[in-house]
């Protein structure tokens, strides 16, 4: 692979001198600096991949916050201090626009695609940089070059009256409303400019996403380095699955982390066995099928007992772990070698099954679950702790037991309540990582989606009434809980959702909880799940 590497200034990329007649373009932030084995790591994904004709290095410590696709890995646009791009791509794109700094990579992503290029991550190539945004900067003039994106692609009235509303209610920069009226009234000697894009053959607008973020956010986090790799097990829970299986077990191999193992767990007849050792032989994984249907709960107990890593994680077969998923949990492990759970946001997807074999299914639409608090209390309401939403430590199994094996539904909820009260969290109030680190599939179809919603009714009954299930708690401790729901119940009023929200509770039970507030209370999961209900009325009346 031919390449050549080219500098530029973070808010001036399209003043990067391109001229050259290397096969890539290796585009690099000054100021950043590309891991050793950055380029080969690229040279393999070009190599291997026929259909990309940009690849996007992962930005350490914290990476792009889009959305990247598990399986495929393809990204909607480039965000990085480092990326890679074909050079007759480039050049039939038109290169780099100079009314962009900000948004630059998003306008190239664009006309990329739109010429019908496929955009790729590259997670195993990285580049670090450390570099401090303006932010000052990167809010006026990320809104200003909204709104010319607007103008170039086709959205120009949203645009406009979107960055019409950010004058009116900006947020606290000094001087930033006269900075934003000065670049809204110079914008008017652009707009014809910008609109002659529309006559050229790679006007399309269905390549273009003006949803904040450009789309599907995961959050930001920064991760520190790892220096040994203790080996994580992943469980898998199938059956009669093995396309769909099939489907998820390929994000595995794009994960940063290599030291893990796969442990599947068929529950009922060996299907799927064949298939994982044929086509997945380049993965450490531990096959095993029950013989006969055990139920999910055991099988998730037979998954987490054959476990040889001293760390563990769950992963449905229809779920899917974004590239750094291992490494992001066992690195807030490292910095936080007391804790013995880790807890994660997801990406929700709307989704519908097309095909089950061969596997395939469309996106409908995505948003992230990230939890502004994750307490007890919260926990007996629902469960916030989604199967693909945590990692811990193997010792908990032996400690506190696993899932429920009595019930079809809800058999993690009871082990995660566990985990997080007799064990350590890092944060005990909130997820330790704010940033979606997996996919959760669920149905688009708004009836199949209550129906399974529905069908769930029954067991969280049977679980939250489990008077077995009792927790020590000081009386400080449920006091903050009050403190969080009328800080939810104020802001929903705010914003006008609290009827909404009211209309759509469904509680178990209502009722006042007599506590201590300077003591150890015993008080049940019941308990707690029918004070936050009565919480809940308390301050809306207000």
């Amino acid at each position: 692979m031919k390449y050549k590497i080219i500098n530029f200034e973070k808010y001036n990329i399209s003043a990067a001198a391109v001229a050259s007649d290397a096969d890539w373009l290796l585009f690099v932030e000054k100021g950043a600096q590309l891991a050793e084995d950055a380029v080969l790591r690229l040279e393999k994904a070009v190599a291997a991949d026929e259909t990309a004709v940009a690849f996007e290095l992962r930005q350490s410590p914290a990476d792009s916050a889009h959305h990247t696709d598990p399986v495929t890995l393809e990204i909607p646009y480039l965000d990085t201090a480092a990326f890679m791009v074909k050079r007759t791509a480039f050049e039939q794109a038109g290169g780099f626009d100079g009314n962009f700094s900000v948004l630059a990579l998003v306008d190239l992503s664009w006309r990329l695609r739109a010429a019908g290029g496929v955009l790729k991550a590259c997670p195993q190539a990285a580049v670090i940089s450390e570099t401090a945004a303006d932010e000052r900067y990167e809010y006026i003039h990320g809104a200003y070059e909204k709104m010319l994106l607007g103008y170039k692609w086709g959205n120009e009235n949203a645009a406009k009256a979107e960055f019409e509303q950010t004058m009116k209610t900006p947020r606290h920069f000094p001087g930033v409303r006269k900075q934003l009226a000065k670049l809204y009234a110079g914008h008017f000697l652009k707009t014809a400019g910008l609109k002659k894009f529309r006559k050229t053959k790679l006007y399309n607008p269905s390549v273009c996403d003006f949803s904040p973020g450009f789309g599907p956010s995961r959050g930001k986090e920064a991760f520190g380095e790892i220096d040994d790799e203790p080996l994580v097990s992943i469980v898998i829970r199938t059956h009669k699955r093995k396309e769909v299986l099939r489907h998820t077990l390929k994000c595995l191999r794009n994960q940063i982390y290599r030291n893990f193992e796969v442990v599947i767990v068929e529950d009922g007849e060996n299907t799927a066995e064949e298939m994982v050792k044929a086509d997945f032989a380049d993965l450490n994984i531990n096959y095993y099928a029950t013989g006969k249907n055990v139920g999910r709960g055991r099988a998730g107990n037979i998954g987490i007992e054959r476990a040889k890593g001293e760390f563990v994680s769950f992963l449905d077969d229809d779920d899917f772990y974004y590239p750094d998923f291992i490494t992001g949990h066992v690195s807030k492990f490292m910095e936080h070698p007391q804790a013995d759970v880790v807890i994660s946001g997801i990406m929700a997807v709307k989704s519908n099954t097309l095909s089950v074999d061969p596997f395939e299914f469309e996106y409908k639409g995505m948003y992230p679950v990230l939890f502004d608090h994750i307490t007890l209390m919260d926990m007996c309401v629902k469960c916030r702790i989604p199967m693909t939403g945590a990692m811990f430590r193997r010792r908990m199994y032996d400690v506190c037991g696993g899932m429920r094996e009595d019930i079809g539904g809800d058999e993690d909820w009871v082990m995660w309540l566990k985990y997080i009260t007799r064990g350590t969290r890092v944060n005990v109030y909130n997820a330790d990582i704010n940033r979606a680190m997996s996919m959760f599939l669920y149905p688009a179809d708004e009836a199949a989606a209550q129906k399974r919603l529905d069908g769930y009714e029954v067991f969280d009954k049977i679980m939250l009434y489990d008077e077995s299930l009792v927790f020590s708690v000081h009386g400080s401790e449920i006091r903050e809980w009050e403190e969080y729901v009328a800080a939810d119940i104020g802001h929903l009023k705010n914003i006008g959702a609290l009827p909404q929200f009211m209309a759509d509770l469904k509680p178990l039970g209502t009722e006042k909880l007599e506590y201590n507030p300077q003591e150890i209370n015993s008080i049940s999961a019941r308990q707690i799940n029918n004070y936050y209900y009565w919480l809940v009325n308390h301050y809306a009346q207000q």
